[in-house]
């Protein structure tokens, strides 16, 4: 089966549509959002429908207590005595509870759940800008071991055509039999080193593999812009565009999501406005002369008392003063945490720019004295094979001239595998991928 080429764009786009977690991110993203409509919808008041039917003794005394969780309330009027009848009794309840202010605290989680999706938004920005500069590392593996098989392939052809013109001088008695076992030895080395090469380039393709789910063992790289240098240097590399870094806006959205946290825990401990309203119907098989009736339907069908009760209630907590102080000390740790994440990375980055810089130039530089270097192990090369086939060399010079000529070609890979990873460190740094992406198109 013919092998298919693999553009970096389409091995991007795959990334983006395959990679686990940015799916993960972008579940995120929508859970944030979800939580956003919850905080909000939080505001809504609160109304409670209840029907209650009962049965058991009446027997009640004077006395007040603290209705704490749930206690039993028993209606009536206080007897000489206990009565052990049964009584049956309904009573179906309305409950409106409404938080009508709360001095800001309201504002206060819509602005944390709105600071919440920011840092998810550019949490995924972050895992895509990782995983675009992954999936790009990754290409350029690909392509730097795609090159360098295909040299270690010339180089067998190489050797192998060596051997061949000496196996024949040897059959004419024109060179001695050592010669021929020379360039036995080189070929099986020669193809040994190809087979490292292709185990190398079987290595990148599994982790561009991984990276983009494309089944890359029957894909070759594009290389119809690998032979470019000059059209991938970035223009205005001196803008500063760091600002605008995803890592930058990750670390900054998550200090100022920290800070919102802060003010919504200040503003949890402030007074509440609640309006409580309610409205209730009573049934029961005791009559207004305090007879027991056993008739439980008398309860369910004669609701014969109804109510209702309507205030406003202003409540603090003077002791949650304490409380307060303690969850503020902590947030205010986090706060300053997530701010010296920002500092670190963004020093970090400015690092990254100056290393960058200095290996551009230095790569540059490299890769403009390789075709000189290369030129000149060809010419030696051609040379020693005239000169043996004139019986003016021996196999030594030959190798020798075989070698400096593989070494030269193999220099050249690395030397443009080099220059192309240090242009992408430096839109790494600089917030360039777009830029450096339309350059690679």
């Amino acid at each position: 089966m013919a092998q298919q080429s693999l553009t970096l764009h389409r091995a991007l786009d795959s990334m983006e549509v395959h990679y686990p977690s940015l799916q993960i991110k972008q579940s995120l993203v929508k859970a944030a959002e979800a939580y956003s409509v919850q905080v909000n919808h939080q505001r809504t008041p609160s109304l409670k429908l209840m029907e209650q039917f009962d049965a058991g003794t009446n027997n009640n005394i004077p006395g007040t207590i603290f209705t704490y969780s749930t206690v039993p309330s028993v209606g009536g009027g206080t007897r000489d005595g206990n009565v052990p009848d049964v009584q049956y009794s309904n009573v179906s309840i309305a409950l409106l509870d409404w938080e009508l202010i709360n001095f800001g605290s309201y504002k206060a989680q819509d602005q944390l759940a709105e600071a919440n999706i920011t840092v998810q938004q550019n949490d995924l920005l972050k895992e895509k800008f990782l995983l675009q500069g992954a999936v790009l590392s990754s290409y350029f593996n690909v392509l730097r071991n795609y090159f360098l098989q295909e040299y270690s392939q010339r180089a067998v052809k190489r050797i192998d055509t060596i051997r061949q013109a000496i196996n024949a001088y040897v059959v004419n008695g024109l060179r001695a039999g050592v010669d021929s076992s020379i360039a036995n030895a080189e070929l099986s080395k020669a193809r040994l080193t190809l087979l490292e090469t292709g185990r190398q380039l079987d290595q990148s393709k599994t982790d561009l593999a991984l990276l983009t789910g494309i089944d890359t063992s029957l894909i070759t790289p594009d290389t119809s812009n690998a032979f470019l240098p000059s059209q991938l240097i970035l223009p205005n590399t001196r803008v500063d565009t760091s600002a605008y870094h995803p890592l930058l806006q990750y670390y900054q959205s998550a200090y100022r999501y920290n800070l919102a946290n802060e003010i919504a825990i200040r503003k949890s401990f402030n007074p509440k406005v609640r309006l409580l309203a309610s409205g209730w119907m009573r049934g029961s098989s005791i009559d207004p002369s305090g007879n027991f009736h056993n008739n439980a339907s008398d309860a369910i069908t004669q609701n014969n008392r109804y109510n209702y009760l309507a205030g406003v209630v202003l409540t603090y907590n003077l002791f949650d003063l304490r409380r307060k102080h303690d969850q503020l000390a902590v947030q205010q740790y986090r706060t300053q945490a997530s701010e010296q994440q920002y500092t670190l990375q963004k020093q970090q980055l400015e690092t990254a720019i100056k290393k960058a810089d200095v290996d551009v130039a230095a790569s540059l530089r490299k890769l403009n004295e390789i075709p000189v270097q290369l030129q000149a192990a060809r010419d030696a090369y051609n040379q020693r094979m005239a000169l043996y086939n004139a019986g003016l060399a021996n196999i030594i010079d030959v190798v020798n001239a075989y070698y400096v000529l593989n070494r030269a070609e193999t220099d050249l890979v690395l030397a443009q595998d080099e220059y192309r990873k240090a242009i992408f460190e430096e839109a790494y740094a600089r917030n360039q991928i777009t830029q450096l992406l339309t350059l690679l198109k």
